[in-house]
């Protein structure tokens, strides 16, 4: 199973603001996210980094929020959608073993990854790569 490099309270990002504005629903990575996989191939999702937390239907706001355990797997699997690293199934995997790592409860995980497994296809294939900006200095 793959693994996180660093522990969880090191996972930080900050409302993403452009021209002064904060752009709903958007955040930018504090700091890089490492992921070493079984395989001993390690993934880095840079600083700076533009992600939405999870993409999540209305319908399920009742059972999953974008505030939670998930979020530094979902920055993963965001990052490996962007890029269409290697198939979105793998990426799917890869997201469902980080929820692991992070201890996201069972139900909230099964819900999480077989949301992405059955409706991500859109993302998978509409994404326009990612969006990484210059972190700005305290």
């Amino acid at each position: 199973m793959g693994k996180f490099l660093a522990p969880i309270e090191s996972f930080d990002y900050r409302p993403y603001v452009v021209e002064g504005e904060m752009r709903r629903d958007w955040v930018m990575l504090e700091n890089n996210v490492v992921w070493l996989c079984d395989d001993g191939d390690t993934y880095v999702v840079p600083a700076g980094y533009v992600f939405n937390l999870a993409s999540l239907p209305w319908w399920i706001g009742w059972a999953l929020t974008k505030l939670g355990k998930h979020q530094r797997a979902a920055c993963l699997h965001d990052w490996f959608y962007d890029n269409r690293t290697n198939s979105k199934t793998w990426a799917d995997l890869q997201f469902r073993q980080a929820m692991d790592m992070d201890s996201v409860k069972g139900w909230r995980k099964w819900m999480a990854w077989s949301g992405v497994a059955v409706g991500g296809w859109f993302a998978w294939r509409s994404s326009g790569g990612p969006k990484v900006v210059k972190v700005p200095a305290e």
